[in-house]
């Protein structure tokens, strides 16, 4: 049994909305709570501050709890926590959906998922029901945890009934229960609680950061920034599901088609 923490970045003005999930096995849950906590102690004594939550918008601009806190004290405190998660081998997965294409797109499928938010859930959910439904016994069952502040029915009522057209996204066979790796409908949490979901935020911030220097004409804030996120781009893909899961380079199904329009050509690739 697993569990698929999540977080999303870019849903107010921005060109691209983002949403990440860290996949845990229950098993080595207890660990990683008491790891963590060693980290964030590290975390705290590095900045010199009482962090209680690492709320990456504030950790990159410097401001609220990260305030005074040197530019390149802040950046070892993203890379303590890349490390941390590739040392770990917690898988990563995302969802990105650029605003633009979402709603111009002529697609049926844009008229049942509404808005970003919820089709980036649902490839999220498609992606990992076609990741995990070939382990053994229940080891891929998987519950979603989302950073609380949308709207639950959305997404509840697309896991309750899953369009059909969802089908061929992971080659559901006639007699398989749809999306049969979803163990219950999703829960929502308080990010404060829930370290894995800031973990989430984190990446969120630097994969949307990435798509807007990339794919949206964005300049470099200061001298080196692209080279630095192009590092941490290739941590993150150290422990992320095989591209295939989210991006299908060649072929698949119309669904699959329909996310890969969506998404920022720098993104799908990775």
């Amino acid at each position: 049994m697993k569990f698929c923490y999540l977080d999303e970045t870019g849903t107010g003005q921005d060109t691209v909305v983002i949403l990440v999930g860290i996949i845990v096995d229950i098993q080595r849950m207890n660990r990683t709570k008491q790891e963590w906590q060693g980290l964030f102690d590290g975390i705290a004594s590095v900045a010199k501050k009482d962090i209680k939550e690492i709320h990456a918008k504030d950790l990159f601009s410097g401001n609220d709890a990260w305030r005074g806190v040197d530019a390149g004290v802040r950046d070892r405190v993203v890379d303590l926590v890349l490390d941390w998660l590739i040392e770990r081998n917690h898988k990563v997965t995302f969802s990105a959906i650029d605003r633009g294409c979402f709603k111009t797109s002529a697609d049926q499928r844009r008229t049942v998922l509404v808005d970003e938010w919820c089709a980036a859930a649902l490839h999220i959910m498609l992606g990992i029901q076609k990741a995990h439904q070939g382990h053994e016994k229940n080891k891929g069952h998987t519950l979603f945890i989302f950073d609380k502040g949308k709207d639950p029915s959305r997404i509840i009522s697309l896991v309750q009934e899953p369009p059909g057209w969802s089908d061929t996204y992971y080659d559901r066979e006639k007699k398989q229960e749809r999306l049969d790796q979803l163990i219950d409908v999703p829960f929502f949490a308080d990010s404060e609680n829930v370290p894995l979901i800031q973990i989430a935020d984190l990446i969120g911030y630097i994969l949307r950061r990435w798509a807007d220097l990339n794919d949206y004409g964005q300049s470099e804030k200061y001298a080196g920034e692209r080279g630095k996120f192009k590092k941490w781009v290739a941590k993150i893909q150290q422990v992320c599901l095989k591209s295939s899961y989210r991006y299908v380079k060649r072929g698949g199904c119309d669904t699959a088609k329909f996310y890969n329009e969506l998404a920022p050509a720098s993104l799908r690739e990775l």
